[in-house]
């Protein structure tokens, strides 16, 4: 740019290590991932990190700071985590297979348990309402003494579980949306029970029925933000200023034509 005169300039830097979105497509064993951020194009695309059945889970699984693919099998409740990054699953002693860890109907999840170590694996049990995390790493359900467990009483049948760092300690976190409402009630003070919206985070209004949600730290700031991906129309609406309210397209960040139904956000 340049200028004929004296003039004042301002910039706005953002972190290149907010997160970004991407779409796994069950139908057919693909995933598209928006690496650059941009929210108009597929950066990277993977063909070969696939099973029939499989649901998908993202993480820094070797602690490089890059978010990496894996896959839940609910058939034998066994994880297949590509370890070296390069899309492909290869055999155990080459990336990370892990389990029986959870259930076939448990929805996988994945966070930084601890304040140390690398993201690693858990479940949410539907029947029990519960969160199991693998905070030693080893694979395998313990127990809560050895492991981690969550429970927040204010859950409802359709509940979608979340994880996030709500409070931008480095810690992964645990949440439900409630897609019938819009609603989020996040575990912000970390002590894996619900403890009402003055310690906790309740967001009244995120999403309308039938998105699903998405958390991420879209600006790069340190806290993970909410998010919603529209299958129906492949749009997402992030809540980038993270003030938990949707403040439109000029403020937040909207993306559009990314996705159709069917597909799995992740981020």
């Amino acid at each position: 740019m340049t200028i004929s005169s004296n003039t004042a300039v301002t910039a706005t830097f953002v972190s290149n290590q907010a997160d970004k979105v991407g779409i796994y497509r069950p139908s057919t064993g693909e995933w598209f991932l928006d690496r650059n951020g941009d929210g108009c194009s597929t950066d990277k695309c993977v063909r070969s990190l696939a099973t029939a059945g499989a649901v998908p889970v993202v993480g820094d699984w070797n602690r490089s700071g890059v978010t990496l693919l894996g896959l839940f099998l609910p058939a034998t409740a066994q994880w297949r985590l590509d370890i070296n990054g390069n899309g492909t699953l290869e055999d155990c002693g080459i990336d990370n297979c892990l389990g029986t860890f959870g259930q076939g109907t448990d929805i996988p999840i994945a966070g930084k348990w601890s304040s140390t170590g690398y993201d690693r694996i858990g479940v949410f049990l539907l029947f029990y309402e519960r969160w199991y995390m693998d905070v030693n790493g080893n694979g395998s359900l313990n127990n809560c003494s050895k492991d981690r467990c969550a429970n927040l009483s204010v859950y409802r049948d359709g509940d979608l579980p979340v994880t996030g760092d709500w409070s931008g300690d480095g810690v992964t976190k645990v949440g439900l949306y409630r897609p019938s409402t819009g609603q989020w009630f996040l575990d912000r003070n970390g002590d894996k029970s619900w403890d009402g919206c003055s310690q906790d985070l309740c967001i009244s209004s995120f999403g309308a029925e039938g998105d699903l949600p998405v958390t991420g730290d879209w600006s790069g700031t340190g806290p993970s933000k909410v998010g919603v991906f529209r299958p129906n129309t492949g749009e997402w609406f992030l809540d980038l200023n993270g003030n938990n309210k949707w403040d439109g397209c000029g403020i937040d960040l909207c993306l559009t034509d990314f996705g159709d139904a069917g597909d799995i956000p992740v981020a």
